[in-house]
């Protein structure tokens, strides 16, 4: 090391060893937060086990008598205990607005005014950050919150404007710590780490998850709404960011992302769009095949069918709503409507026969399902009176 001051040096250079360089400033705000907040948790470890580590194994403690060797040990201790409760509390406060502001449904003005409101108070950060954290506690676990709460409660009343562990005195030069007393470090640092680990084993996955569904059903709410008013582009962005959500987290092949592509194909065919509807429907196909979920196969062939119907292209309609029937409850509604359509698609093609067959098993099951007297069936049974009159009109 050289001699000091050195003329012009800098503190902070960007160059050097890669096992020397470290990264500050990523661009996501919770990236960030988890670095200050795990960094302040680990910087405190680190300080109480390297202390902890020094007073069992150096030398220059031989020759004393045990008294002497006691007072050295303490001094020495004494010198990290303050920089390690500082850096715990720090990194309990910050985990526990991290907590509020990431997961929490309020919106960001809330936010900011909780960021002001609470300053460095635990207790008041807290309000806010237990809601949220109830949210992921079981029944069972509730004792661990109650531990939680103990915890928190006694660094507050500790340190409740977090100046006690940074100052030796107050603003008014008064000392903090008034009378002398003992802190066990290996004790702090296994119930600091005990906070650590139910918040990263026991909350932050559940949260992540309550976060996941409701960030996606935002989206996906908000294009429903578009849709009704026929904002078909705004319909798509939405859905398109539910669709990126449904990625992130459960990878491509996944029934949500099916399903997600069943109601974007909708849109496209609302357009005319048929051939983008088509090529959505191939995709969620093939996920379909290679996961082995028969779930929404019934949807995906029936709205392959109408994307080709609507085209004018009857005969592959129909050998897809033929295969929708094999995938749908034989006494669900929806099987009606499988049959109605590939009666009126038979028509089409002047298949008559088979057309009168998907009829009477549409009437026999809304019969069963809906009820004679039901609308619908009554006028099922008017649109079967009318395909007669073309036939014999035909014949």
């Amino acid at each position: 090391m050289n001699d000091f001051p050195l003329n012009k040096q800098k503190l902070f250079i960007e160059t050097g060893n890669i096992n020397e360089l470290a990264t500050i400033g990523q661009k996501d705000t919770y990236d960030q937060f988890y670095n200050y907040t795990i960094g302040y948790l680990e910087a405190a470890n680190n300080i109480i086990e390297r202390a902890l580590k020094d007073v069992q194994c150096n030398d220059r403690y031989h020759g004393f008598n045990q008294e002497d060797r006691n007072i050295m040990i303490s001094h020495d201790l004494s010198k990290c205990v303050l920089p390690a409760c500082f850096l715990y509390r720090q990194y309990l406060e910050l985990a526990l607005k991290d907590i509020y502001l990431q997961y929490s449904n309020d919106t960001e003005a809330n936010k900011i005014q909780m960021v002001n409101k609470t300053s460095h108070n635990l207790t008041k950060v807290w309000k806010y950050s237990k809601p949220v954290i109830e949210q992921a506690i079981e029944l069972r676990e509730t004792e661990y919150l109650n531990g939680l709460d103990n915890y928190i409660k006694q660094f507050d009343e500790e340190d409740p404007s977090s100046m006690k562990f940074r100052y030796p005195i107050n603003k008014n030069l008064k000392n903090f710590s008034l009378s002398e007393r003992k802190i066990n470090l290996s004790n702090l640092m296994e119930r600091m780490n005990e906070i650590e680990h139910f918040l990263a084993t026991r909350i932050l996955p559940r949260l992540d998850i309550v976060k996941f569904h409701n960030d996606a059903n935002n989206f996906r709410e908000k294009a429903i709404e578009h849709i009704k008013q026929e904002k078909y582009d705004e319909a798509l962005e939405q859905f398109n960011k539910a669709l990126d959500v449904k990625r992130q987290w459960n990878g491509d092949n996944h029934p949500d992302i099916i399903f997600l592509y069943i109601e974007i194909s909708s849109i496209y065919t609302l357009q005319d769009n048929f051939q983008k509807a088509l090529e959505l429907l191939t995709k969620a196909l093939s996920i379909s095949n290679n996961i082995s979920c028969n779930t929404y196969l019934w949807a995906i062939y029936e709205r392959t069918a109408l994307n080709h119907q609507m085209q004018g292209n009857n005969e592959n309609a129909l050998c897809f709503y033929e295969k929708s029937m094999d995938y749908i409850d034989k006494d669900e509604p929806l099987t009606i409507t499988s049959y109605i359509y590939a009666a009126r698609t038979s028509c089409k093609l002047k298949d008559f026969i088979k057309s009168k067959q998907y009829y009477e098993k549409a009437l026999l099951l809304s019969k069963k399902i809906l009820g004679s007297d039901h609308a619908d069936t009554i006028s099922l049974i008017d649109e079967i009176e009318n395909f007669s009159k073309v036939i014999e009109n035909t014949a």
